[in-house]
């Protein structure tokens, strides 16, 4: 049975680190699918629903085609790699499409980052990684 690797990339240069896990977690085992996600969640004035929408929707082309060239790199070293932007309108925090698509797609270990927030910060923001952290139905590997 393949095991199902999830990487939630942000492009940050903290998202360099999280594909170097993935890629120590795959190391050596055959059969193992890494699953490289973007989740572009409402940006902009939601006064201005067009403006939003269409940097929403700039923000996403940009994040398509990053990984794009992520994954032909990865492909080209032997990994088997799925990639997928996903926007999400619900404003909410992005986790929680990034446990939706854990769970649809059988995900066995999300690899996310922390972003540092804090403890109060944290609480009263939200971070993602809290969010994937309190609702995955699978192992979830925090890199900081």
């Amino acid at each position: 049975m393949a095991r199902n690797i999830l990487v939630a990339y942000d492009g940050s240069e903290l998202s360099q680190k999280l594909l170097e896990e993935a890629k120590v977690q795959v190391d050596g085992k055959l059969e193992t699918n890494l699953h490289l996600i973007s989740v572009v969640t409402q940006i902009g004035p939601a006064a201005h629903q067009g403006v939003a929408q269409s940097i929403q929707n700039e923000v996403a082309e940009k994040m398509r085609d990053e990984l794009d060239e992520i994954e032909k790199e990865l492909s080209n070293s032997g990994y088997h790699v799925q990639t997928n932007v996903m926007i999400d309108n619900k404003q909410r925090n992005a986790g929680h499409k990034i446990t939706e698509y854990a769970e649809d797609n059988q995900i066995d270990i999300i690899i996310i980052g922390n972003r540092g927030l804090g403890n109060v910060k944290g609480f009263f923001l939200g971070s993602v990684s809290s969010q994937v952290i309190q609702h995955a139905g699978c192992h979830v590997y925090v890199i900081k």
